[in-house]
């Protein structure tokens, strides 16, 4: 994993990059919480911000986001669409999907407080990866024992959230369609060769009503 030391106090100015316009053999993972779907106003309007939410999230590590468009959820494939159109954790959908659950691998991680971003690959149990995704944490958004846990980098997201009870709710953005960049198709190596589109959704996490989570999820198709 590549990782960058820059554990500090992130200034309010333009220099730190996280501070953006954004906002096995186990059983699966399970969320008890079922919210309602968007009405079509909201996500047309939550398509308007969509990929300058993008721009942010890939410029958090200095990179540009790869080649993309913003798609209606009736032009995604069955398969892609089943697994991110819906207001659930990613972690819990993914589970209940391959039936087992997932590990996380980190890529690369930002750390400038109060703010934590990493770049993150979700694999199953035999190690194909499900996942590619970005996201950044607003840290001050839960306690110092939740914190510690998504600092440790041993246990994806959303099973965090699920299993200490934190009050939350997802706003899905936008679904998309991008084509891998080398950066991507790197990240992917150990799967088969990427044909065609991969398919994402940009989403925030709210935590007690609060903006804390900004998130890229793109899923392989698996």
């Amino acid at each position: 994993m590549r990782r960058r030391d820059v554990t500090r106090v992130a200034h309010s100015g333009p220099a730190s990059r996280l501070h953006c316009s954004c906002t096995s053999g186990h059983p699966p993972t399970k969320d008890p919480a079922q919210p309602k779907m968007p009405t079509p106003q909201r996500e047309i309007a939550r398509a308007e911000r969509s990929l300058t939410h993008l721009d942010d999230l890939f410029g958090l590590f200095g990179e540009a986001p790869p080649e993309h468009e913003h798609l209606a959820p009736e032009v995604v494939p069955e398969l892609q669409r089943s697994l991110l159109h819906h207001e659930r954790h990613m972690t819990v959908t993914l589970e209940k999907h391959h039936e087992t659950r997932v590990t996380l691998e980190v890529l690369d991680q930002i750390h400038e407080e109060p703010f934590y971003a990493r770049k993150i690959l979700l694999r199953h149990a035999d190690g194909l990866i499900v996942q590619y995704g970005i996201m950044r944490f607003d840290l001050r958004r839960v306690s110092a024992h939740v914190r510690g846990l998504i600092l440790a980098e041993e246990t994806p997201l959303g099973r965090i959230l699920i299993e200490n009870d934190i009050l939350r709710r997802i706003s899905t953005h936008g679904l998309l369609s991008i084509h891998a960049n080398p950066q991507i198709q790197s990240s992917l190596s150990t799967n088969r060769d990427i044909q065609g589109p991969l398919y994402g959704r940009l989403a925030t996490i709210l935590c007690n009503e609060s903006p804390a989570v900004d998130l890229l999820e793109v899923v392989t198709g698996l």
